[in-house]
């Protein structure tokens, strides 16, 4: 039980302690200072680097929807019964169907 009394002393004494931002000498106010500006430099570029990870991500998955194979049974010729597998994007099959 004494340890413990032991290990909180030093957090006694701290909370202890009178902040007051006045009585700071004009050197650590501005250092203060520049910190703050830069944790929130920091926060706005990590926010705008989310922001453009995600464009990216979109933009690829849209890319790879675009480059996804369709496989669809079509007969060879019309008087063919036999249907073959043709896979292909979805823009090729947009050209196939037009050429028909």
């Amino acid at each position: 039980m004494h340890m413990i009394a032991l290990s909180l002393a030093p957090l006694a004494l701290l909370a202890s302690v009178d902040f007051d931002e006045d009585k700071m000498p004009a050197a650590e106010v501005k250092a203060t200072e520049l910190a703050e500006a830069e944790d929130e430099a920091e926060t706005k570029a990590e926010a705008e680097a989310e922001a453009e990870a995600k464009a990216e991500k979109k933009a690829a998955e849209k890319a790879a929807k675009k480059t996804k194979k369709v496989c669809r049974r079509i007969r060879a010729d019309a008087s063919s019964r036999q249907k073959k597998r043709v896979c292909l994007t979805t823009e090729q099959w947009r050209e196939y169907n037009n050429r028909r």
